[in-house]
């Protein structure tokens, strides 16, 4: 009995190099696996950037460990009462801290929108933030929650005199400002004027309380 020979699939390109939609769909005609999630676009004239594809997941996991790092640091010196410390170079290293961590969301934010998978309205968002960076208290901004758009994370420094919470109402009203002008940050010209959400705090995540799982009625 002659065993059937395995046919092989032509290789992708090599690392470096794009992709074509074509050459992908003939590859993998089943798609990215993730139905109702992500869909494939069959424009031959499509390509896919497989370097900056591979890179942003390298990169952010550096971006990750200097943003976990700097928390740790800033806790620690926040924890210490040994007066090794004066309290300009304290507040020297507190700023030192808060610009790694703004530096890493900004990062985050340009690498994953380089892969085509940003939005106008949060790069808009973004950019506010950053042109402001220094002033008002807030340090860093990129976008969050599901992908493509919709959440933007907002690194901001808990102060008395509320520089931080004057900061992102003047970065809210901007917005909504700019929003009047530019149909590319709003699907709807009845709320074109109106104030982006805004959810204060922060949360240890589902590693720390864990995650519910929601169905329908019915389902």
């Amino acid at each position: 009995m002659m065993r059937q020979k395995k046919k092989r699939k032509a290789p992708l390109p090599p690392l470096g190099e794009s992709v074509g939609a074509d050459a992908f769909v003939k590859r993998h005609p089943e798609g990215h696996g993730d139905d109702g999630v992500t869909e494939l676009d069959f424009d031959p004239l499509t390509t896919y950037p497989v370097t900056l594809a591979g890179r942003h997941p390298v990169l952010e996991h550096e971006r990750v460990r200097a943003f976990y790092d700097a928390i740790v640091a800033m806790n620690a010196m926040d924890s210490r009462d040994d007066g090794d410390d004066d309290d300009d170079e304290r507040a020297s290293k507190k700023i030192a801290f808060f610009s790694t961590l703004g530096a890493s969301m900004f990062a985050s934010h340009a690498s994953y929108g380089e892969l085509g998978l940003g939005d106008a309205g949060t790069d808009a968002l973004v950019g506010m933030v950053r042109d402001g960076r220094g002033r008002g208290r807030l340090h860093g901004a990129k976008i969050t929650g599901g992908g493509s758009g919709g959440t933007v994370c907002v690194l901001g420094e808990d102060d008395d005199a509320g520089e931080a919470d004057h900061a992102i109402e003047d970065v809210r009203a901007r917005y909504a400002r700019r929003r009047m002008d530019d149909e590319n940050l709003s699907s709807s010209r009845a709320n074109a004027n109106a104030l982006p959400h805004l959810f204060r705090g922060s949360s240890p995540g589902a590693a720390s309380y864990g995650y519910l799982a929601l169905r329908l009625d019915g389902a």
